[in-house]
């Protein structure tokens, strides 16, 4: 079970009454994906960079150099301790 299933698993669980969860499964994941929209502007607004899909692949755009430079990147990591964001380089 994931992390997110036993939080999700533990908030259904719990109640004001006792017998109502708090939460649906579906306000939570809303909630989730409005966290991780906003995190995802703000680090891109902060780093002043854009992401994007290519051919199937995320690709990662610089706005703030005159230059242009665009790379893919994935994503890489089994958990949130070690998740980190990498340059592909293709072969």
């Amino acid at each position: 079970m994931t992390k997110f299933e036993k939080l999700s698993e533990t908030i259904n669980n719990l109640s004001a009454t006792g017998d109502e969860p708090l939460y649906t499964k579906k306000e939570i994941m809303i909630n989730r994906i409005d966290q991780i929209l906003a995190n995802l502007n703000c680090a891109a607004v902060d780093g002043g960079f854009c992401l994007f899909v290519k051919d199937g692949e995320i690709v990662a755009k610089d706005l703030l150099s005159e230059e242009p430079l665009e790379f893919n990147i994935r994503f890489v990591g089994t958990d949130i301790s070690d998740i980190e964001a990498k340059p592909l380089t293709k072969k």
